[in-house]
């Protein structure tokens, strides 16, 4: 294979190939920079490395997942042994510590800055992990959590009392568990007595990676203050404490123009005593080693997110790597179970063996939002639970969860002119905007891809038109028409408007010639209207894909799978469809396509979760 065969290899990217050069020109052999074009294509898989053990003997099609049939496809790359001696002679090859373009860390190959990422963040984290316990008044501690956070019912562990306990006394906390389980909530009663048991001034940031997450926590949070009894009783002088103001990662860092550098960093640190990181199951491994350098080592440091939804769009799948084997991160040592029963009360399950990480992260598993049903559901995609889903989902067993066989196109466009012919979406142009918008957050039609038939663009694009033909609405400005629902695809932080957030396009009531787009206004209860010309860069919102549904809820979801397994249908992505759903789940497909995706969990490789859990990780 000569120099250039790398050109034969058309699905791969232009960067892949472009190092592939840089490292041939730099007198690598060819089998080196052929290692080094796969870690560039595993990047843009999600992945921070390639793992030898797992690429060698194989041919250059499986290792790149081409499909064309070209001769070069068919080469092998050396088996295992063969290929890491090449690499451990090559002298572009490191080892950790030293600086090279690529880095060999037992079987896992780096390019170094992704290798420098994970050192950076698992050092960070185990030097807070390290930190002496904070010292804390523990009666008066054991008072508030009684209060803040009261026995259940059954007599049953409330993790809520524990995860406030770790937080209150550490300075790294994970807080994980599912939608409706009370992460914000929690979040908003440990900021409570943090700032009633704190007699000093602490400053206490709120942070997430979307503009539309940094939005939804300082809501929860306000939201809590003013409907949770507990909160709502607040004195003054405690609630004006509260953090006014949730930032957008890249935002709270200081983004610089057109460079991967920030303007807060291991130099100059943010000014924060906690800072609290919603919704981190979304963050990539790049930015969150950042965050973590700009944080000073005594902060306190809370992330909050479900381990189970879909991984950041970027390299890395942090918080799944930072919880680690669910078997060990749901118990404790022995050391934090005996301070944690003098204070909260609590027997906790107690690990025989100490994992530094196992202490910071609680589970909560108590859903206060499902009706058993859909919460059922989603725990059996969780655990792969391919007899339950199948004898569920083919005998309507799931409560609030029904399926329908919809294979091919022609069955999906009746049920989609269906559902418009029944006015599922006539309140698009009912005289009350409010009403309409807090209906059109009533149902979503979500799908796994954004393009192609069964993309979320062209069934929006059907629906649209079904909907024309119906109203006869064909007063068109630019895409834009009487009651088109939108999404905002690009943040607008003067607008308050945010990737993800959901509109209706409607005619203005003193004229009729002029449209504007309303959007829900939660602080006041009631819409906010914009005009058109100030929109930032929107799509149609009739349906759409299930990455753009993360940190929203829905009443009705219909999840349309299409007709042949796709390599993005994994048991992330349907989990994450299920739970967007509050009071009905209808799944629109082949239940044999949807157990297929069930036991296809995303595999990211990283060397983080071995990096902190002492290489010991499962």
């Amino acid at each position: 294979m000569n120099h250039n065969a790398v050109e034969y290899l058309s699905s791969i990217s232009e960067l892949g190939k472009e190092f592939y050069r840089f490292l041939r020109d730099q007198g690598a052999e060819h089998f080196v920079a052929l290692a080094g074009c796969a870690i560039c294509h595993r990047i843009a898989e999600g992945n921070t490395c390639v793992d030898i053990s797992e690429i060698a003997g194989c041919t250059i099609a499986k290792i790149f997942h081409l499909e064309e049939q070209h001769e070069v496809h068919m080469h092998r790359v050396p088996e295992f042994e063969e290929y890491i001696d090449l690499l451990r002679k090559s002298p572009l090859v490191g080892l950790p510590g030293e600086i090279k373009p690529l880095i060999l860390e037992k079987t896992r190959l780096y390019l170094y800055r992704y290798w420098k990422y994970e050192q950076m963040l698992a050092q960070n984290i185990l030097k807070r992990l390290s930190k002496v316990t904070k010292w804390i008044d523990e009666a008066l501690l054991r008072e508030k959590l009684l209060q803040y956070f009261p026995d259940h019912d059954d007599g049953s562990i409330n993790y809520q009392r524990v995860a406030a306990f770790r937080a209150l006394t550490s300075n790294f906390t994970v807080i994980t568990g599912g939608p409706g389980t009370g992460k914000t909530s929690t979040v908003a009663k440990i900021i409570a007595i943090m700032l009633e048991i704190q007699s000093e001034e602490i400053v206490i940031t709120l942070a997430a990676p979307t503009g539309k997450a940094a939005y939804r926590i300082k809501e929860s949070i306000e939201h809590a203050l003013l409907y949770q009894e507990i909160l709502r009783n607040l004195p003054d002088r405690i609630k004006l404490r509260f953090p006014k103001e949730a930032f957008t990662i890249h935002r709270l860092l200081g983004s610089v123009p057109a460079s991967p550098y920030f303007r807060f960093n291991a130099e100059n640190q943010l000014k924060c005593d906690v800072i609290v990181i919603d919704e981190s199951s979304m963050v990539d491994l790049a930015l969150m080693a950042k965050l973590f350098e700009a944080i000073p080592e005594n902060a306190n440091v809370i992330l909050l997110g479900d381990r189970d939804q879909l991984a950041s769009v970027e390299a890395g799948s942090v918080l799944g790597d930072i919880c680690g084997d669910v078997s060990k991160s749901m118990k404790f040592s022995r050391d934090f179970a005996v301070r944690a029963k003098r204070v909260t009360g609590y027997s906790l399950p107690v690990l025989e063996n100490d994992y530094p990480l196992c202490d910071a992260i609680i589970y909560l598993q108590k859903s206060y939002r499902f009706g058993s049903g859909i919460a059922n559901f989603a725990e059996d995609i969780n655990k792969s639970c391919f007899s339950c889903i199948r004898k569920n989902l083919k005998s309507n067993g799931y409560e609030n969860v029904t399926v329908r066989p919809i294979v091919d196109l022609s069955s999906l466009k009746r049920a989609l002119q269906a559902l418009v012919d029944e006015g599922m979406w006539d309140f698009l142009l009912t005289d009350d905007v409010g009403e309409a918008i807090r209906k059109l957050y009533g149902v979503a039609i979500l799908c796994a891809h954004r393009r192609g038939p069964w993309g979320s663009e062209q069934i929006s694009a059907f629906i649209e038109w079904a909907i024309k033909c119906k109203t006869g609405n064909r007063d068109v400005w630019r895409g834009l028409y009487d009651g088109k629902p939108i999404m905002i695809v690009k943040n607008s932080y003067e607008l308050n408007l945010f990737n993800g957030d959901i509109g209706i396009v409607r005619k203005d009531e003193k004229n009729q010639s002029e449209l504007f787009a309303y959007f829900p206004d939660e602080k006041n209860s009631s819409v906010r209207k914009i005009s058109i010309y100030r929109l930032p860069e929107f799509d149609s919102a009739y349906a759409f894909t299930v990455h753009k549904s993360q940190g929203s809820e829905f009443s009705r979801v219909i999840f349309i799978i299409p007709p042949q397994y796709t390599s993005i249908l994994s048991k992330e992505l349907l989990y994450t469809a299920v739970t967007r759903g509050r009071n009905e789940i209808e799944i629109w497909g082949d239940v044999e396509i949807f157990l297929q995706a069930v036991n296809q969990p995303i595999r990211r490789f990283s060397g983080l979760c071995e990096a902190i859990w002492n290489s010991q990780c499962a």
